[in-house]
């Protein structure tokens, strides 16, 4: 019986065959290639977009092509070869995507609106589930690239230049994602924008290997959950990266650095709850680690290095874990600010290690590499500037040296000791991800170096003068 309905089957099987493969040949049959450029069928974008069916494929040659288009056709492929120029109206989006599975590459794209109550964009995607932008130039455009309602898309290898031109509270960001689960945003170099990444009602998406600077927020989320970042770059923003009212973030190996300005940050937890920070380089910040207002985060094996600031815990913050951390050479290890730490903890209460400290002076006998003293994390100066800001004026004067030394020689003044580092290590922790790569980009901050050279030496020259003032004083009285 199993011999028969096999043979019975198999003609059916044959068929069925037959007639898919049929139907894949009719339809690549209908898939076609459509030229536009100057001597060809099309003249036009607008024109062979009209002209598209599903499954076509438009490329376009070498030019400049203007006015606003809009895609409405799902499944088609828009092409750029030798970077045409779609030159916007400077109305409304230069290029919308309404429609699923398009792909759109290889164009410089400018001149888009300037709303930002309509929030106009370069490149605006609106249901446009599943698509892709790779490699595209997008200059002189309010927003970057709006993704609004689209799932699962991929936006790579893209070069956004903002309007730099305009105040930064006038700009638009360089990619923005509102309602757009399970995206990929990947090796796009932004700046001059408001924030490089707005996340925004944006669940489960991965950036990553993305290049930010010279913006306000780098990447910026904002009730967005389970998302995922790692091995991108900040640089010269107000903030690196700005975790805002959502849960549930993991980032690994970025590099967040020269991060500098009134309230700027290298990293900011505000709202955030389960948010873990793993492998991260924090370096050269007006403050590392910032926590307003955030539960259960940990911070496991970052390098936290040359910040005016390591670390700043609102009291309002809870359950935040520190450990195998290497923070060196920051001005102030710790402030905690509003109040007493609640329930945070400078070392793994499971793995009993704490961090790395370079101003660490104790011992270990037992060579067990964690000290036999714990490590305070807030000495008397660092409390008083904690509430009165305006001290840090006078951080590395003898004053302040001398009453952080009466501290320990008479321990009469009451200092917090909620911020002890119990397990502390007497050597950097290894850590694969290298504080050394910071050097590959650290030639993309030269003009920064340059300008605080020229302000070390004027003020080196005003010293200089004002000296030579009070010796001829001196002389002449």
């Amino acid at each position: 019986m199993r011999d028969l309905r096999s043979i019975f089957l198999r003609p059916w099987r044959v068929i069925s065959t037959a007639f898919l493969v049929f139907i894949l040949f009719v339809d690549m049959g209908f898939c076609g290639t459509l030229i536009v450029g100057k001597g060809e069928k099309f003249r036009t974008i607008r024109d062979a977009l009209l002209a598209a069916k599903p499954g076509d494929t438009i490329r376009v040659k070498k030019g400049i092509y203007y006015g606003n288009i809009v895609i409405t056709t799902d499944n088609i492929s828009l092409i750029g070869e030798d970077w045409p120029i779609i030159q916007g109206e400077k109305k409304g989006n230069a290029v919308t995507i309404k429609a699923k599975h398009v792909l759109f590459k290889g164009f410089v794209v400018k001149g888009g609106g300037f709303s930002l109550l309509k929030d106009e964009a370069g490149i605006k995607l609106i249901n446009a589930e599943g698509s892709k932008v790779i490699g595209n130039r997008l200059i002189d455009n309010l927003h970057g690239i709006y993704l609004f309602q689209s799932p699962k898309c991929i936006v790579s290898k893209n070069f956004i230049h903002g309007r730099d031109y305009l105040q930064q509270e006038k700009r638009g960001n360089g990619i923005h994602l509102w309602n757009s689960n399970f995206c990929i945003i990947r090796e796009n170099e932004l700046e001059y924008t408001r924030d490089g990444f707005y996340v925004s009602f944006s669940h489960y998406c991965h950036l990553d290997r993305n290049y930010i600077h010279n913006v306000r927020y780098g990447i910026h989320y904002m009730y967005s959950n389970h998302n995922y970042f790692d091995e991108n770059v900040l640089f010269h923003n107000v903030a690196g990266l700005a975790l805002m009212f959502g849960k549930y973030f993991y980032f690994k190996k970025n590099i967040v650095a020269h991060n500098r300005g009134f309230r700027a940050y290298g990293i900011l937890w505000q709202d955030a709850i389960h948010a873990h920070s793993m492998e991260n380089l924090v370096y050269d910040n007006s403050i590392g680690l910032y926590f307003d207002h955030s539960e259960i985060c940990s911070v496991e094996k970052n390098w936290v290095i040359n910040n005016d600031i390591g670390v700043v815990v609102l009291s309002s913050s809870e359950e935040i874990e520190f450990y195998e951390n290497n923070f060196i050479n920051n001005l102030t290890l710790l402030q905690v600010r509003g109040g007493k730490a609640r329930n945070n903890y400078f070392y793994s209460r499971d793995k009993k290690v704490g961090n790395y400290w370079s101003q660490y002076r104790g011992y270990d006998l037992n060579m067990d590499g964690i000290g036999d003293v714990p490590f305070p994390l807030i000495n008397i100066y660092d409390d008083l500037t904690a509430d009165y800001p305006e001290f840090r004026l006078f951080y590395l004067s003898p004053l302040a040296k001398a009453l952080q030394l009466a501290e320990k020689v008479f321990p009469i003044l009451e200092v917090p000791q909620y911020a002890v580092d119990l397990y502390p290590l007497v050597k950097p922790a290894k850590i694969d991800f290298s504080p050394l790569e910071i050097l590959k980009y650290e030639g993309k901050g030269k003009e920064v170096k340059i300008q605080r050279f020229i302000m070390a030496l004027i003020f080196s020259l005003l010293l200089l003068a004002c000296l030579f003032v009070l010796k001829k004083s001196y002389e002449g009285g």
